[in-house]
């Protein structure tokens, strides 16, 4: 499930960020523009992570399983607050939903701690 949803994220976002290029550009504020340009580059990168840790789960070589799974949820968890937050917020034009982006920045951080720890267990074992 890790792997489908990863994928769907990393397709939303290539699809969104033409999306935003081509149909949004010029209605844009430029502070606007570069708040959604930061969340499509943040929902594109972890989305790529989350993908890496389903695909060392599915191939079962992770001995630290546990934390990895806790990781690629939290990125999937930190994508849909920090850059979910900021689109909603530019598109809806609610200046106040930016408030989930924190929490989504703070998730994601846990997300790499996460992974951190599961890539320990898994050297510390060998």
């Amino acid at each position: 499930m890790l792997i489908f949803l990863a994928a769907l994220f990393g397709f939303g976002s290539v699809a969104f960020g033409a999306y935003v290029d081509h149909a949004l550009r010029d209605s844009l504020s430029p502070d606007a523009l570069r708040s959604v340009m930061t969340a499509i580059r943040y929902h594109q990168l972890h989305a790529i992570a989350a993908l890496a840790i389903g695909l060392t789960l599915w191939r079962g070589q992770a001995t630290g399983a546990l934390w990895f799974r806790l990781s690629g949820w939290a990125f999937l968890v930190g994508i849909t607050l920090f850059s979910g937050g900021i689109y909603a917020s530019v598109l809806l034009s609610q200046p106040s939903l930016t408030i989930l982006a924190p929490f989504g920045g703070v998730t994601l951080m846990a997300a790499w701690l996460l992974a951190a720890i599961g890539g320990g267990a898994s050297a510390w074992r060998r």
